[in-house]
């Protein structure tokens, strides 16, 4: 998990799984950054697996973003439980990070078939 700063926003870059063994991990280094301000931008082109705990961590950064969270390259299983849990509407996603990086990005276009 890394964090970089690019185009005005903050990039958390997760990787592997985002469960209770690293969400407080994701917390701190939000609020570390938070003062540097700018929209904050959550690539997950290298998440496995997110639980309830990484599900909350995204929350808390969400409640505490006023530009918002943009999630990018959120694998299909990783999606599924955002949909599962209904956090998909709260969330803007994104299919690339340069999309989400962009000032008027493409959100991704609504699931067929669910």
């Amino acid at each position: 998990m890394q964090v970089l700063r690019e185009k005005g926003c903050r990039v958390f870059i997760l990787d592997g799984r985002l469960s209770a063994e690293n969400a407080n991990e994701l917390k701190e280094l939000f609020e570390e950054t938070r003062t540097q301000g700018g929209p904050v931008v959550v690539d997950m082109s290298n998440l496995k697996y997110i639980n309830s705990y990484g599900l909350g961590a995204l929350v808390h950064i969400l409640r505490n973003s006023p530009q918002g969270v943009r999630l990018c390259c959120v694998p299909s299983k990783v999606l599924d439980v955002l949909e599962l849990a209904k956090l998909d509407r709260f969330f803007s996603i994104y299919l690339s990070r340069e999309e989400a990086l962009e000032e008027d990005p493409k959100e991704v276009p609504e699931r067929g078939g669910r």
